[in-house]
């Protein structure tokens, strides 16, 4: 149990930071609890020398996985030169990071916030493709190997789909998994380590060791990075977003056009005072949009925007003109 007040909210910020799910964990690096992550569990975990790994998006069935926190464990590296090196990078794209040693390499931690665009919870959680993406784009500049194989040699240490050592692979969090609970989970630092009884070092963006939980909570406070630097470091802009097929576009979907019915997006937008093009995407007037993220069809037929947090995106699937012209109506808009 925790032993004071300050022990308490000490371990609640190490799970608020480290955890984007809080409703099972992981124990000793093997077994999945489903049992929710509580101060109390991690106070038990500290005081007995077991370890606890944290799952690092949040999946809720129709939604986008969401992330406050990215993590990247390569093993058989070295954290003074390969932990460095990718720390140096994420570092020239404005991400601080923390860096902790691991019993074969390291791991590096980096923690966001969103700011309400391109699915991101403002003063919240960040899509978690984007943190992934940016994770690995860093590891690429930093000369490590950019994916995980998924195929290893029958025999001796390459990757037998490239050739490369299967160690100089970074596992990049949050990852797709094929568990039922979804994505994998990594374990918190300053843990004892189930195989060898070892705490690993955490070190400061100035390389300081830090040596309790009090420690890592200061440092870990100075180093959120807005959700901008991420999407651009995950090549947010240049990435394109497909326009959904004509199966998947849901109930709003016309089986067929409507004898007569000449009702346009484009035409819908001019009513607000927004001009839009077929077959082009525009900055969304329905949220802040500080990107093109309402894309409209080329038959001027459908609207979709990119933000979840928008009602156009309507869970991806976005929405008709028929659909839009009754939303503009319940919203006092004339045509």
């Amino acid at each position: 149990m925790p032993r004071s007040a300050a022990d308490t909210i000490a371990y609640e910020l190490i799970i608020g930071n480290f955890a984007a799910r809080t409703d099972a964990y992981v124990l000793d690096s093997t077994e999945h609890i489903e049992h929710p992550l509580t101060a109390d569990v991690l106070a038990k975990a500290y005081a007995k020398g077991h370890a606890i790994s944290a799952y690092t998006a949040l999946i809720e069935e129709g939604q986008p996985t969401m992330t406050q926190v990215g993590a990247i464990d390569l093993d058989e590296g070295t954290l003074e030169e390969d932990g460095k090196a990718v720390r140096k990078v994420l570092w020239d794209h404005d991400i601080p990071s923390l860096l902790v040693g691991s019993r074969r390499g390291f791991h590096l931690w980096t923690f966001h916030t969103g700011n309400g665009q391109h699915g991101s919870v403002h003063g919240g959680m960040v899509p978690a493709r984007d943190v992934r993406d940016a994770l690995f784009a860093a590891a690429g500049l930093a000369g490590l190997p950019g994916h995980k194989p998924t195929v290893k040699a029958a025999s001796g240490p390459d990757c037998a789909q490239c050739g490369v050592a299967v160690h100089r692979h970074p596992e990049v969090f949050p990852k797709p998994s094929g568990k039922p609970w979804g994505v994998g989970a990594l374990r918190l630092p300053l843990m004892k380590h189930p195989k060898t009884g070892l705490v690993y070092k955490a070190l400061d963006m100035d390389g300081f060791n830090l040596p309790t939980v009090f420690n890592l909570l200061d440092a870990v406070a100075t180093m959120t990075a807005p959700y901008e630097k991420v999407w651009a470091l995950a090549g947010g802009e240049h990435r394109s977003m497909d326009y959904p097929s004509y199966a998947d576009i849901g109930e709003h979907r016309r089986v067929r056009p409507t004898q007569g019915d000449d009702v346009r997006v484009t035409t819908l937008l001019n009513s607000i005072g927004v001009e839009g093009t077929p077959g082009h995407s525009i900055r969304c007037p329905f949220h802040e949009d500080g990107k093109a993220s309402l894309s409209i069809a080329q038959d001027d037929q459908r609207a979709w925007c990119k933000s979840p947090t928008c009602d156009l995106y309507n869970d991806g699937r976005g929405i008709g003109s028929l659909g839009l012209r009754r939303y503009l109506r319940d919203r006092g808009v004339k045509e």
